[in-house]
């Protein structure tokens, strides 16, 4: 496995190379069936990422959530590219060692998780689902491998910046949501897609608030249920976009996981539930019904 790191300070840039290599010597034990081609930390992530895809549009912000680290698969290699931001952000080993093993573990999920039939009536439903259990099984993964890694006392110790970090996870999640500001932002938006009945226009303008939202609910809810301790101490249930269908579809994303599931069709009913949150019904995926928050 190659390892390519464009950082210019020396000192850094020898600190992260060591750090890579363990982290592929521990991958290759846990992973054996798992080749990756290369590692690369540049100095403009999003342009790294876009020259492996063959593209020119990706970036790395995406509403509220900023990329730290992205794989890529091109005609069969792997290459994990890591932004040095993360390197800037997080100054705690262990911290860094779950985003590795986080994007590590959504190659695994690449490579083992059911394709989607792209034309198939349930493709946006089915799409959705696949976005959000493969985050939640690369958090819950990321968390056990660490854990035990910890637990081992050989790599790392908990940290007061680890234990930061698990509850930023969480408060990531509450800031967005605790107060009403994006649910009468979508509601707003769903007042005027009743006038215009433009889906293509509503989904536009409402689609980064929708992944965003998702997607840090996935991240917090896979904290919630790794360290349970930490559920009892939030009072998540008085959130906005958390309800007994929010619930439901977390609880359904955890049961699959732990039966290492790689089949999510019986989850349709309750995607689509949950995806009421944000104002549209797609019926089959055809037909859309504005829906009320």
């Amino acid at each position: 496995m190659e390892i390519i790191i464009e950082i210019e300070d020396e000192s850094q840039r020898s600190q992260i190379e060591t750090e890579l290599k363990l982290f592929g010597s521990l991958f290759t034990k846990i992973f054996p069936n798992l080749y990756v081609t290369s590692m690369v930390v540049p100095l403009d992530f999003s342009a790294q990422v876009n020259i492996l895809l063959g593209t020119t549009n990706y970036i790395d912000k995406r509403g509220y959530v900023t990329a730290l680290a992205r794989y890529v698969e091109r005609d069969g290699n792997y290459s994990i590219v890591f932004s040095p931001k993360l390197f800037e952000k997080y100054d705690d080993t262990r911290t860094r060692f779950f985003l590795y093993f986080h994007e590590l573990t959504h190659v695994w999920n690449g490579k083992c998780l059911s394709k989607i039939d792209e034309n198939g009536k349930n493709s946006y439903y089915l799409h959705q689902l696949d976005v959000m259990y493969d985050e939640y099984v690369a958090d819950r993964t990321s968390y056990l491998i660490t854990d035990a890694l910890a637990d081992e006392g050989s790599l790392f110790v908990t940290t007061d910046k680890w234990v930061k970090y698990i509850y930023q996870v969480i408060s990531d999640f509450g800031n967005l949501v605790f107060t009403s500001e994006q649910r009468d932002f979508i509601q707003s938006e769903v007042d005027l897609y009743r006038s215009h009945g433009d889906i293509s226009l509503f989904s536009k303008r409402t689609r980064y608030v929708q992944s965003s939202i998702m997607i840090f609910s996935v991240h917090a809810f896979a904290t919630f249920h790794h360290y349970p301790q930490i559920a009892k101490e939030i009072p998540f249930n008085d959130w906005y976009f958390v309800n007994k269908n929010t619930i439901a579809l977390m609880d359904y994303l955890e049961e699959k996981y732990s039966s290492n599931a790689t089949e999510l069709d019986d989850g349709i009913e309750l995607i689509r539930n949950y995806i009421k949150n944000f104002g549209i019904d797609r019926l089959d995926g055809e037909h859309f019904y504005a829906v009320d928050l």
